[in-house]
């Protein structure tokens, strides 16, 4: 009996050994990520605040957290925790993220000021993992005080952090305040995001399931809700002045026996940031927390075949625009048109993700290479330095002839490439002889007739040569932008630096980033896109001129 048993176990625990092999296998091999958020944020002093710890791992194991470091919060205790999971397909291999989410309520110290909270050190997939610290702005009590007082309802910006850097994302958020017990919200619509010079925004999804909080302004007890949530990217330093949000607030009126509902427009106040300026060398599009890691794959390859050399960018910030150039190639490698992805974070209050940039490598020439290291900088404006990583060097390896890498010249379309010195249309002529109406008898008739025709005005030709050529909506406002001269055939880097003279750097900058996404669109065959992205640059720059 106790064999039988213990030949049980021992299947049991093949079978269990077998499931974690296949779910191992699945997996994607790129480790946890955590996440914190705080809502609301800022917070009153002496109030109660909702932490949120998002670990995005591999495995299906249970998630703890070990050291919160809640620092001058209270921890309340837990809120509650959920799970979910993600399946996915690429490559033809199975991707399995799993999401927990761990919720803490946290009482805010009673004096006022920027806190910290974190790092948080968690566990998941059997390893310690960290996530990044937060900074909390708390508030004083008299923080609402430039709002009407006894106004039954209203809305109030707060934004965070406001002394961001050009380039980094500082985060806007709409509350709608109304009394409590007294003012009956049937819904909202139409939140707008605040109006600035030089600024441009990203709408973020509400959190899931939103909580209304109940909160004392000036004596009154009101119930507070978020309403909208932007990401805001200032494109100059200086005092960045924002307009007030708007929103539609329907409320629910008594009249007698009947219940109505009521629309009423509200405007909160204006904000005023301080919009810091970046070191020296440093652009807006280079503003991020970035992690950089690069791969060339294969190493060893036939000639004529490709190598991929991919360089991957994850963290928060404006990856879209994160300049990306290819790094110098020894004489034996040419390099074709590099491609562009970015994978967005979804369901984050942090506008960013994984930008991957690939570029196509070629051997023109067996023998062994090697792609010097490089580096590829940014500034982190959460610990405020510049940051670089050097990537490489790299090796590879090319085998083969030359006649391979051609191919066999009769499984070629059209003529083969000739080797001889004769010139390409005698060669042409050489291989696939004359026409057959070119060696009869009406050769002579057909000269004459020719020798007729080439006598005729060329008008009707010279007006489709022209029609052909002629210039696109966005080819015309470069070329007016350009005083007139032409600028179809300049690389892009000439253009911009021809155009450096009559526009300024924040306008270049945007041109250039607007002209690299067009070459992505282009190059990956998005074309609806790519003519919306020419147009919308077109009437920018006939706004220019």
């Amino acid at each position: 009996m106790a064999a039988a048993t213990a030949e049980s176990t021992g299947g049991e625990g093949m079978v269990r050994s077998l499931s974690l092999f296949v779910l191992l296998h699945s997996a994607v091999a790129e480790g946890a990520r955590v996440e914190l958020s705080l809502d609301p944020n800022p917070v009153q002093a002496g109030a109660r605040t909702t932490l949120e710890v998002k670990v995005y791992h591999e495995k299906g194991g249970p998630v703890t957290v070990e050291d919160l470091r809640s620092g001058t919060f209270m921890n309340l205790g837990s809120a509650g925790r959920f799970n979910s999971t993600r399946w996915s397909i690429t490559n033809g291999r199975r991707e399995v993220v799993q999401q927990t989410v761990l919720r803490y309520q946290l009482r805010a110290p009673d004096t006022p000021g920027k806190k910290r909270i974190g790092p948080v050190d968690v566990v998941a997939d059997g390893r310690r993992w960290r996530g990044p610290a937060i900074t909390v702005n708390v508030r004083s009590l008299e923080g609402l005080s430039e709002q009407p007082e006894g106004e039954p309802l209203f809305l109030h910006l707060e934004v965070s952090p406001r002394d961001p850097v050009v380039g980094q994302q500082f985060t806007v958020r709409t509350f709608l305040y109304h009394l409590y017990r007294q003012v009956e919200v049937h819904k909202y619509s139409e939140v707008t995001h605040p109006e600035g010079k030089d600024v441009w925004w990203e709408e973020l999804n509400l959190p899931k399931g939103g909580r209304a909080v109940i909160e004392e302004v000036a004596g009154q007890q009101y119930v507070r809700r978020l309403i909208g949530r932007w990401a805001g990217f200032a494109e100059a330093p200086g005092v960045l002045k924002l307009g007030g949000s708007k929103a539609v607030i329907e409320v629910i009126k008594e009249d007698g026996f009947f219940r109505r509902s009521e629309a009423v427009e509200l405007r909160s106040a204006p904000l005023t940031l301080q919009v810091n300026s970046l070191p020296q060398g440093m652009t807006r599009q280079q503003v991020g927390r970035y992690e950089v890691e690069a791969e060339l794959d294969p190493p060893a390859l036939k000639l004529g075949d490709a190598a991929q050399l991919t360089i991957r960018v994850t963290g928060a910030g404006d990856l879209a625009a994160f300049p990306m150039q290819a790094p110098p190639l020894p004489k034996a490698l040419r390099a074709f048109n590099a491609q562009r992805q970015v994978d967005r974070w979804r369901e984050s209050e942090l506008v960013g993700g994984t930008l991957t940039w690939t570029l196509p490598v070629q051997a023109t020439r067996s023998g062994a290479f090697q792609i010097d290291a490089f580096s590829v900088r940014w500034f982190d404006p959460e610990i405020g330095q510049i940051r670089e990583e050097t990537l490489g060097p790299f090796q590879l390896e090319a085998s083969g002839s030359d006649a391979e890498s051609q191919g066999d010249t009769r499984d070629r379309i059209g003529p083969a490439v000739s080797t001889s010195s004769v010139k390409p249309i005698g060669g042409l002529r050489e291989q696939v002889g004359a026409p057959v109406w070119a060696r009869g008898p009406l050769l002579p008739s057909i000269a004459t007739l020719l020798a007729i025709l080439s006598l005729l005005p060329r008008r009707s030709k010279i007006e489709t040569e022209e029609a052909n050529s002629a210039l696109t909506r966005l080819e015309r406002a470069l070329q007016r932008l350009a005083g007139g001269e032409p600028i179809r055939g300049l690389t892009r880097q000439e253009l911009l630096r021809h155009l450096s003279q009559r526009l300024s750097e924040s306008e270049i900058e945007r041109l250039d980033a607007a002209l690299a996404e067009l070459d992505r669109l282009t190059f990956g065959g998005q074309t609806v896109a790519q003519e919306e992205a020419e147009a919308l640059l077109a009437s920018w720059l006939e706004s220019l001129g």
